[in-house]
């Protein structure tokens, strides 16, 4: 009989790509909030994480051997106007379930963010000090400070996401090439960077992390590009016309979320026990 696992926000991007890997090896169980999704080999259940004993009730009721915690409130603009509900998600609601799984002696992975820092030198390692400038970040640092001595918890910090979604949400890549598709001018920064990596790289790097003996990696890809690098490279790949983009600095675009200049990741300890991103390029060439 295979192990159980539970995905929580299944449904998301990195979450699709997560359930499908995992069936290959486990029974898994996923739950999210607003959007129903079938489980292929387990239960789907539909729960707002927020109500404790519902959670509680379902982690009884399914007795994973891990729990996946990937859900969140996770767009910093939003979080930034909400600072309330940006807490009971993205902090209570992760405690809870920390502490929820260890009384059940259920191992978690949590998934937190290179946000945690200010973006003021970049290529930022595992030990190097945090400084939270929006209020997602915030609260996502503060959930990983309170499981820190979990025993039972391992904490993943991820970059920006791309790729084809699947059953899930799209990536901002699928964004911009809807976009574009419309006719639509997109502006892209020039002087934000992130390590960026392909969500079923990350996906996979899920699952072996499991057998890794830290609390804490980031899983950043192979190399640090701007949005505006990355519009081109995808431009090129699929023949758009460069008028449809439009370069500008973080500080055009007035957002109520601060944005960090760059949150690049060093990666090097996750890439030597076998996690391999691949590059923007490569991902677009299918190498």
């Amino acid at each position: 009989m295979k192990e159980r696992v539970l995905i929580t926000g299944a449904s998301g991007f990195l979450g699709s790509h997560l359930r499908l890997l995992a069936e290959e090896k486990y029974e898994v169980h996923v739950l999210t909030h607003e959007n129903k999704l079938l489980a292929n080999n387990g239960k789907s259940w539909s729960c707002d994480l927020t109500r404790h004993r519902e959670i509680q009730n379902i982690l009884t009721e399914v007795k994973p051997v891990l729990v996946y915690h990937l859900a969140a409130m996770s767009d910093p603009n939003a979080c930034q106007l909400n600072k309330q509900k940006s807490r009971a998600i993205n902090l209570e609601a992760t405690v809870n379930l920390a502490n929820l799984c260890a009384d059940q002696n259920i191992e978690l992975i949590f998934t937190s963010t290179d946000l945690v820092f200010d973006g003021a030198k970049g290529a930022y390692s595992e030990e190097d000090e945090v400084n939270p400038l929006s209020r997602y970040a915030e609260h996502k640092i503060l959930a990983e400070q309170a499981l820190f001595d979990n025993p039972f918890v391992k904490i993943l910090r991820l970059p920006l996401m791309y790729g084809y979604r699947g059953k899930g949400k799209a990536s901002f890549l699928e964004a911009l090439l809807s976009k574009w598709s419309e006719g639509q001018v997109q502006q892209l920064f020039e002087d934000e960077y992130r390590t960026a990596a392909p969500g079923v790289c990350v996906a996979k790097a899920l699952l072996k992390s499991r057998t890794w003996s830290d609390k804490l990696y980031h899983l950043g890809g192979p190399e640090c590009l701007s949005r505006y690098e990355m519009g081109l490279l995808l431009a090129a790949h699929y023949n758009i016309d460069l008028s449809l983009i439009k370069k500008c600095l973080r500080a055009d675009v007035k957002m109520p979320a601060d944005r960090p200049r760059d949150v690049s990741l060093n990666s090097s300890k996750s890439f030597e026990l076998g996690y391999e991103p691949k590059s923007f390029i490569n991902f677009l060439k299918g190498g």
